[in-house]
């Protein structure tokens, strides 16, 4: 097998695998520092006359392959017909877009949030973690689905809900929407939910997907700033002193109380 030698090469084997002048040479010329196991799988597709079909990398070539070997000729003239594909550029892009999207991943998870990507022409309804945990609910009891959302939604927002929702992908377009649901222990959480939907070009919705933040605490304060401020008004008026409220730049009187008017 080590004499495994070149009996005809193409240009494009020669564009795919940057070997120049290899017929007539053993596999070891041409590349001095090949991997034995190229040369053994040829070997094993010669012998027995299987076809293979194999990716494999090369750190004496430099690059990434796709393979087809086939055994040709006779049985026992030890050909192999050997189909390269150089698909280095692509699995370097599918890793880079698996980094991307492990890099989004974390980014959302350090912001808590809950991520659902809804595939209509499949059917797969994908969550993340935190979409569970903030509808209350565990992957080993309940599936990613529409149906599961609308359990979890709070029941006296979910015919908005639903309909907004619906609305978004009629145009195939943004969905933003704040809303109630049933989160741990069916304790009442407040949530943010901002996504989109794409359509074909025949306007028909392929894809739903977004994110959705617990505002809970948010909408806590702003409620408890509602009801100082409703507290201050009310004591406010009803003083029986005369209060007035000045700029601090320019001391003019911006509000004064009833008492202070009279």
């Amino acid at each position: 097998s080590d004499l495994y030698r070149f009996l005809e090469a193409n240009r494009a084997f020669e564009r795919h695998t940057g070997i120049r002048n290899a017929v007539g040479r053993t596999a070891f010329e041409a590349v001095p520092n090949l991997e034995a196991q190229w040369v053994k799988t040829y070997a094993r597709v010669a012998q027995t006359g299987e076809a293979f079909a194999f990716e494999q990398g090369s750190l004496a070539m430099g690059r990434l392959f796709k393979v087809d070997a086939v055994g040709i000729g006779e049985a026992g003239s030890h050909r192999v017909a050997l189909i390269f594909s150089d698909i280095t550029d692509r699995r370097r892009t599918e890793l880079n877009l698996i980094k991307g999207e492990e890099r989004l991943r974390i980014a959302l998870e350090a912001a808590s949030m809950a991520v659902w990507d809804w595939n209509f022409e499949t059917g797969e309804n994908t969550w993340n973690g935190a979409l569970y945990s903030m509808l209350g609910v565990h992957p080993s009891t309940s599936s990613a689905s529409y149906e599961a959302w609308a359990l979890r939604v709070f029941p006296a927002d979910l015919v908005e809900v639903k309909a907004m929702f619906a609305e978004s992908l009629k145009a195939g377009g943004e969905y933003h929407a704040e809303y109630r649901v049933l989160g741990q222990r069916d304790e009442i959480r407040w949530v943010a939910a901002h996504g989109r939907a794409n359509c074909d070009v025949e306007g028909n919705v392929i894809r739903s997907y977004g994110v959705m933040t617990d505002v809970t605490e948010r909408n806590r304060v702003a409620e408890d700033i509602r009801r100082s401020e409703t507290r201050y008004r009310r004591l406010f008026e009803c003083a029986h002193d005369g209060v007035v409220i000045l700029d601090a730049d320019t001391r003019k009187i911006i509000d004064a109380n009833p008492f202070m008017t009279k």
